[in-house]
C-alpha cells in the first residue's frame, strides 16, 4: 500500500483526524518502540443526538469538525488525536502522568465549553463533552484495559 493510500485509510473522512484503526496501529508501534505505558483522555459530546434531532445531520457534523479543530489546537506536537467513536475523540498522550492528563482534560473542558460553532442561517451552538481520563499499558491487553478505564471515567462524569 503507498503511503497516500495507508494515510486516507487511517484518517477520518469527516474530520481529518486519525481513525480507530490508525490509532490502533499507532499503540501498537508505539509499544514495539519500547512505550509500555500511555495517558489517554476520552472525550464523548454531549447530548449530541439532541443536535442531530434539533439542528440535522448537517449541525451534528459541524460540531464535529468544530471540537475536532479545537483538540487540534491544544495538543502538543508529540500527542495524538482520533475520532474513536460516532461523537467520541480520544486523545494519546504521548507522555505524562494520569495528573497532567486531567488537567489537560479540564483545560479541554473548559475551551470547549467556551466554543462558539456557528451554523448555517446564523444559528450559534455550545456544546459541552463528558471527559475520562486513564492511565496504563500499551500491549494488546494492557490498552484494551485502559479504553474500558476510560470509557469508565468518561461515563462517571456523565
Amino acid at each position: 500500500m503507498t503511503s497516500e493510500l495507508r494515510q486516507l485509510a487511517g484518517t477520518d473522512e469527516l474530520t481529518g483526524l486519525l481513525n480507530r484503526r490508525a490509532l490502533d496501529e499507532l499503540v501498537q508501534q508505539r509499544h514495539a518502540d519500547g512505550g509500555n505505558s500511555a495517558v489517554v483522555i476520552l472525550l464523548d459530546v454531549d447530548r449530541f443526538q439532541a443536535i442531530h434531532d434539533g439542528h440535522g445531520h448537517d449541525a451534528g457534523d459541524e460540531v464535529l469538525v468544530q471540537v475536532a479543530q479545537l483538540l487540534q489546537r491544544h495538543l502538543r506536537r508529540s500527542d495524538s488525536i482520533a475520532r474513536y467513536g460516532g461523537e467520541e475523540f480520544l486523545e494519546l498522550l504521548a507522555d505524562g502522568d494520569l495528573a497532567g492528563g486531567r488537567r489537560l482534560a479540564e483545560s479541554l473542558r473548559v475551551a470547549l465549553q467556551r466554543l462558539d460553532i456557528a451554523l448555517v442561517g446564523g444559528k450559534v451552538l455550545r456544546v459541552t463533552a463528558s471527559f475520562g481520563v486513564a492511565e496504563g499499558g500499551t500491549d494488546a491487553l494492557g490498552w484494551r484495559t485502559l479504553l474500558r478505564a476510560a470509557d469508565a471515567a468518561m461515563y462517571q462524569a456523565k
